[in-house]
C-alpha cells in the first residue's frame, strides 16, 4: 500500500467535517470563513454521490450557512430536497407498514432493517436519510409463503424504470443469480401511482451474510438473535431489532460492499459512500456500555470479527470514531488486511492510499492493482 494521498479540496475537507459533525448531534458548527472557499455545486454533487442530500440541504438551511446558501440562490433547490426526502420518507414508512402487516397475516416474522428503520431509530426521525429500498429479514423457511403474499398484494419481480414509468422484467441472467445464491429474494417491485414516489422496491433477505460466505453459520445464528430481541419502534410502529443488531448487520454489509471485487466498480465508483460509514458511527454511539460489551465478547469470538474489524477500522479513519479500540479487536488481523481487497478469483489484493481517498477518489481505478 502506498500512502501518497491526495489533498482534499476545501470543498471536500469542509464535507467531510460535515459528515464527522453529523454522528454528534446532526447539527453542523463551521467557521465563516470556511464558506468562502465551498465550490457549490462540487458541495451538491458530494451531498449526491454519497447519498446524504436532503441531510446535507437540512443542515445548510438552518445553519450559518443560511445567508450564503441564499447569496447563491440555492434556498429553493434545498428547501425542495427536503421536502421531496420527508415526503417519500412518508410514502415509504406506509408502505413498510403494510408489506409488514401483509407479511404477518401471512404467518411470516419480519424485522425491517437498513433504510427502513434507521432513520427512525438513529436519525431522529427527521425523514432525510435516503435509501432505496424496503428492506426486511425473514426466515428462509418463510420464502415461499411471503412471495405469495407479496404478489398478492400486487409486487412482482422485475426493476421499476423512471424513463418508462413501468416494471422491467430482470434479464434471464440475474434471475439465475438469485436462484443460485439463495440469501435475497429477487427484487420485488410495486407501482404506487404516485408522482414523487412512482413505485416501492422490496428487498426480501433470509441471511446475514451470503450464500458461501465463511461468516454464514455465525451469520444464521446472530440473526435468529435478531428476531429472538425483535421489539416495536414507538416511532414509526414497525417490528426491528435493537441497535446491537443493527451494527452487525451494518458492517457486514458494508464490508461486502467495499471488500469484494462483485460490488466495487473499479471504473466508475469506489465501492462505499460515506452515508454507510455514518450509519456506522451513528449506531454505534447509540448503544449502551453494557450492549458495547456484550457485543464485542460475541464478536471477538465469531467468524464475524474480521469483517467487522475492516468496518471498524475504516470507520475510525474517516468518523475519527474509536470503534475497533472499543469492540477489543484492533489486533484481530494483520495491519495490512485493512488495505486489502478481494478479486472474484479469491485472491487478496492491497490497494493505494486510505478509505479517504477511496471516498472521494475521482478515478477509482487509479487506486487498485488489478
Amino acid at each position: 500500500m502506498q500512502n501518497d494521498s491526495r489533498p482534499l479540496t476545501p470543498t471536500e475537507a469542509f464535507f467531510l467535517d460535515l459528515c464527522r459533525n453529523l454522528i454528534h448531534s446532526n447539527q453542523v458548527h463551521f467557521q465563516d470563513e470556511r464558506l468562502d472557499e465551498i465550490n457549490w455545486g462540487e458541495m451538491i454533487s458530494l451531498g449526491a454521490r454519497h447519498k446524504i442530500l436532503p441531510l446535507l440541504a437540512y443542515n445548510l438551511l438552518n445553519g450559518r450557512a443560511r445567508s450564503k446558501v441564499a447569496h447563491f440562490r440555492l434556498n429553493d433547490l434545498l428547501q425542495d430536497c427536503v421536502f421531496v426526502s420527508r415526503y417519500r420518507y412518508n410514502k415509504r414508512m406506509d408502505e413498510a407498514k403494510r408489506v409488514q402487516n401483509i407479511l404477518h397475516h401471512a404467518d411470516v416474522k419480519s424485522i425491517t432493517r437498513k433504510g427502513t428503520i434507521y432513520d427512525s431509530l438513529f436519525y431522529q426521525g427527521l425523514g432525510l436519510r435516503s435509501r432505496n429500498d424496503l428492506d426486511f429479514y425473514i426466515g428462509p423457511q418463510d420464502r415461499d409463503r411471503a412471495l405469495i403474499a407479496l404478489k398478492q398484494a400486487g409486487y412482482v419481480f422485475g426493476r421499476y424504470s423512471q424513463h418508462k414509468s413501468s416494471i422491467i422484467p430482470l434479464d434471464p441472467i440475474e434471475s439465475a443469480k438469485y436462484r443460485l445464491y439463495p440469501d435475497h429474494l429477487a427484487p420485488l417491485v410495486r407501482i404506487s401511482g404516485d408522482t414523487i414516489a412512482p413505485s416501492f422496491k422490496l428487498d426480501i433477505a433470509f441471511d446475514l451474510t451470503w450464500h458461501g460466505s465463511w461468516m454464514q453459520d455465525d451469520g444464521k445464528s446472530f440473526l435468529f438473535r435478531g428476531f429472538e430481541s425483535a421489539i416495536q419502534d414507538q416511532r414509526s410502529q414497525l417490528t426491528t431489532s435493537p441497535p446491537w443488531f443493527h451494527f452487525i448487520d451494518c458492517a457486514i454489509h458494508l464490508f461486502r460492499e467495499g471488500f469484494f471485487e462483485n460490488s466495487i466498480t473499479l471504473d466508475a465508483s469506489t465501492g462505499v459512500t460515506l452515508h454507510k460509514f455514518i450509519d456506522i458511527a451513528l449506531i454505534w454511539g447509540a448503544l449502551l456500555p453494557d450492549e458495547k460489551k456484550s457485543i464485542s465478547a460475541w464478536i471477538c469470538g465469531s467468524s464475524l470479527s474480521k469483517a467487522v474489524a475492516w468496518v471498524a477500522h475504516h470507520c475510525d479513519e474517516v468518523m475519527k470514531t474509536s470503534i475497533l479500540y472499543e469492540l477489543s479487536l484492533d489486533t484481530a488481523v494483520p495491519p495490512a488486511f485493512y488495505s486489502t481487497w478481494s478479486t472474484n478469483n479469491g485472491s487478496e489484493r492491497s490497494w493505494n492510499g486510505v478509505m479517504i481517498d477511496r471516498v472521494f477518489a475521482r478515478n477509482a481505478q487509479d487506486l487498485f492493482c488489478t
